[in-house]
């Protein structure tokens, strides 16, 4: 899931009279995001069964466009814009088998395990990058994961594209978007989606928890075929 740049600021309340503090965050989806890569499954045995293991190699990248910070109805001094973070959410962190360094207008940020704030990812990997809100940021990653059975990708971008191959003649396409191109033959599978900001139940920007993002998802299971 991601990435997605999260902002923190002070929320100024008040309780029985007295005058608080707390911290908030604003949370913004890239414009374009493309995701390509492939899958390398394998079979695993225990006993009479089989199970279905894979890597995967993932190129991610894309870009947020210049952010609308009047619309949040923050006072512009009560926005923390040094401390905005980029995250991207992993289910199974165990399943990285790389560092990952992420490319943020051309220069290079180690990314780190932890996301500051749980309103939207539970688990996952994160940058303090330099932002500038007027202006429009590049971003790309590798990823080399590995997991088990199924893939799932959410549709964060404004306008997002899913390239994926592998070696496996037995996927199921599944989630709430289907390919709009796909192929399945007895060497493997290659198939592609395009999902629009329009086709799901989350804003490109918002305040505070949304777990619509993470519960949006689409991607492919890898089947066992079962004979006689």
């Amino acid at each position: 899931v991601g990435p997605i740049l999260s902002i923190p600021y002070t929320h100024n309340f008040t309780t029985e009279g007295n005058s608080e503090q707390t911290i908030r965050y604003a949370h913004f989806l890239p414009e374009k995001l493309d995701i390509t890569g492939s899958l390398a499954p394998e079979i695993r045995y225990r006993s009479i069964y089989k199970t279905i293991v894979y890597n995967s190699q993932l190129s991610v990248s894309g870009h947020f466009p210049s952010l609308d910070l009047e619309n949040l109805n923050v006072p512009a001094e009560d926005l923390k814009i040094e401390d905005a973070f980029l995250s991207v959410g992993i289910s199974d962190m165990t399943g990285i088998k790389d560092f990952i360094p992420i490319h943020w207008d051309g220069r290079e940020y180690p990314a780190n395990p932890g996301i500051s704030s749980n309103d939207v990812l539970a688990f996952g990997i994160s940058i303090t990058p330099e932002l500038d809100p007027d202006k429009e940021h590049n971003f790309d990653f590798e990823l080399n994961l590995n997991g088990s059975s199924s893939l799932r990708f959410s549709p964060v971008g404004k306008e997002t594209t899913v390239e994926l191959e592998a070696e496996w003649d037995n996927p199921s396409f599944t989630g709430d978007f289907l390919p709009i191109e796909r192929e399945v033959n007895r060497s493997g599978f290659s198939a592609e989606w395009e999902v629009l900001h329009l086709n799901r139940n989350f804003p490109q920007q918002w305040q505070g928890p949304n777990p619509e993002v993470s519960n949006s998802v689409f991607g492919v299971d890898l089947l066992l075929g079962v004979d006689e």
